[in-house]
Parts: structure tokens; sequence; C-alpha cells
């Protein structure tokens, strides 16, 4: 293994160590928690950022008069998965990751929004629902019906309406996975340090670090490729986004 992208991976010590380092285990496993909490939240802002200049296209289609845009699918696709993120990031329960109590650190104001999101979640995009919203609309609508245009042609014909764009609601929740965002980096900066500090409390302790030698890894094999994981290590602290080919 080349020692450029050799690491040492925590995630895989924390799962093997013995009970007597369990405040390490659960220092590294509130991290590991608190890094993915704080992505969902940062793909569901990038989302809903990325929805704006869908919209516009999906609108140009529809303009030009095309039946039907790969825009507005991603309109809705994006709408609904920045919403299903942020719910999944700030309230959902999981026996695979840790929880942060984001509720208590939310205004009266932001608290409201935050049930606002999750019954929008729960009632109309997890299951469905007609998902009010404030200026009365719904989140999606169905309809049967007979056109009486034509007597000579009376024949039933059904019809669906969905949201993709919802300008309030829009600006509603980019505010809300801001501040969410703000407070999750807040949180994982808190539990980064503490496994810098425990990890410093057991740096002297030989059977410790006897133990991390069995975990190294190859960062190449976690990226991909040693492409992708050169962009990482050039950056280090920070976000790097990209694609990679299985």
């Amino acid at each position: 293994m080349s020692d450029r992208f050799r690491a040492l991976d925590l995630a895989s010590l924390a799962g093997s160590i013995p009970d007597k380092y369990l405040i390490l285990k659960n220092k590294i496993e509130r991290l590991l928690s608190a890094h993915s909490i704080r992505t969902d939240l940062e793909i569901a802002l990038d989302m809903l950022l990325s929805l704006e200049i869908a919209q516009v296209q999906a609108e140009h289609s529809i303009q030009a008069g095309q039946a039907r845009s790969w825009q507005s699918d991603a309109a809705l696709a994006l709408l609904n998965s920045a919403i299903i993120l942020y719910v999944r990031a700030t309230r959902t329960s999981s026996k695979h990751r840790r929880n942060f109590d984001f509720k208590s650190e939310f205004t009266d104001k932001q608290k409201v929004v935050h049930e606002k999101l999750c019954d929008l979640r729960n009632d109309a995009i997890a299951h469905y629902g007609p998902g009010r919203l404030d200026d009365g609309q719904s989140w999606h609508v169905e309809a049967v019906c007979i056109p009486l245009d034509n007597p000579e042609d009376l024949r039933i014909m059904t019809g669906s309406r969905r949201l993709f764009k919802q300008a309030p609601l829009q600006d509603m929740a980019k505010r809300q996975i801001h501040r969410a965002l703000l407070l999750s980096d807040k949180f994982t900066q808190k539990c980064n340090a503490d496994v810098v500090d425990e990890m410093n409390e057991l740096c002297n302790d030989k059977e410790f670090v006897e133990l991390t030698l069995d975990h190294h890894t190859n960062l190449a094999d976690f990226f991909t490729s040693e492409e992708e994981a050169e962009r990482a290590l050039d950056v280090r602290v920070g976000r790097v986004t990209g694609t990679v080919n299985h």
C-alpha cells in the first residue's frame, strides 16, 4: 500500500477495540454520526439550490410546448429528496446512526417550520396524503372526471397535479436547513475535538498503539481510485464532491 494513501481507519478500530477503550469507541461513533448527519444536510441544501435552476429550465421547456422534460422530473425529485434528507437528519431515528437533538437548539419559530417539514415528509412524501401547505395548495391532487365539452365523447379522464415549484416553501426550507447545518457543523467539530483529545490520552498506551496497526486502510480503495483519493487529500479539510465509476 502506498504511504500516500495509507490511513488509520477509526471506524474499523471502534468496531473491534476492547471494552477498556469504550470511551474512545463512543466518541468515534458520535463523530461518524455527526458527520453523516451534516452530509445529509449539505446535500439537502445543495439540492434546493440546484432546484431553482431545474425549475427555470423546466418552465422554458413547458413554454416551448414540450409535453415532458427531464428538468421537471429533476425538479420534483430534488424538492422531495431535500425534504426527506432534512427530516432524516433532524428527526428520524436509526439503529445505524446516533441522533442529535436539533429541536432543543431551534427557536420557537424554527420549531414550527421543523414540524411543517416533518409533517410534509410523513403525510405527503413518504406516505400518500394531501400535504396541505400554508397557501392552501396540496402536494398532489388526483382527479377522475368526464369532460362535457363534447357530448359525442364522454369518456372518463383521470388527472394528476404534482407540485415541483413552491417558492415560499422552498425559501422556508432553505433557511431551516441552513440553520440545522450550522448546528450540525458545530456539533461535528465538537465531536472531532473529543476524538482528538481521547486519542492524545492514549498515544502512550502500548496496547492501544498495537491495536491500531491492524486498522490501516487504503484511501484509494475507499474513494475507488487514486485520482479521487488524491483530490480528497489535496483539500483535506472541507467538502469534495465528484463521481466514481464502479
